[in-house]
């Protein structure tokens, strides 16, 4: 539902959590690993941040400033369609 806002930002730390519960889950012979930066790229988000303590506190924020002038206001949660599981090009 990226159409619903012109932005998606994830953190690192967030897809970094659902992948390593993706690879626990598929089990060590999975043939659902495809290496992080794919993993990544399945969400297509277009504001990626690293440097957050824990997964998931994007999920909480009110204001995101983006270099000295912008500021973006988090406006919902992101409900993804199935296309983040379909294997990217």
């Amino acid at each position: 539902m990226q159409d619903a806002t012109p932005f998606l930002l994830l953190s690192n730390e967030s897809v970094s959590r659902i992948a390593e519960e993706v690879d626990s889950a598929a089990g060590p012979a999975s043939s659902c690993d495809t290496g992080e930066e794919v993993f990544f790229r399945r969400f297509r988000a277009n504001l990626m941040v690293k440097g957050e303590k824990e997964p998931f506190r994007e999920d909480r924020w009110m204001f995101v400033r983006v270099g000295e002038t912008a500021a973006l206001r988090c406006m919902l949660l992101c409900p993804r369609c199935e296309m983040v599981t379909t294997q990217p090009f």
